[in-house]
């Protein structure tokens, strides 16, 4: 067989095991398949690397909505301090128009 068809062949072994995991199963060098029973241990392993994974994703998503909230909370700061510039600029004109119109 030519390195193409070997490919494909391996190629369709790796994803038909994920549709029908016994039949299309890798087999070992014995001819058996590579996997053993699960013991109460493996089982345990397992869950808690799924635990950890969700925790991994979970600790990602709060992260990027720790940052979005960071980000609009200065946004929101410098609108705060633009706006009480824009209200001491009005204040120090209104007293000069009033100090000019005392005169």
């Amino acid at each position: 067989a030519t390195v193409r068809d070997k490919s494909l062949q391996l190629w369709e072994t790796q994803h038909m095991s994920t549709q029908d995991r016994r039949r299309h199963q890798l087999l070992g060098r014995n001819g058996t398949t590579t996997r053993r029973p699960r013991t109460a241990s493996d089982v345990l392993n397992r869950s808690l690397s799924e635990l950890k994974q969700v925790l991994a994703r979970w600790s990602c998503a709060l992260q990027k909505n720790a940052e979005r909230l960071e980000t609009q909370r200065r946004k929101l700061l410098q609108q705060r301090k633009r706006q009480r510039e824009e209200q001491r600029r009005l204040e120090v004109r209104k007293q000069k128009e009033s100090q000019k119109a005392e005169r």
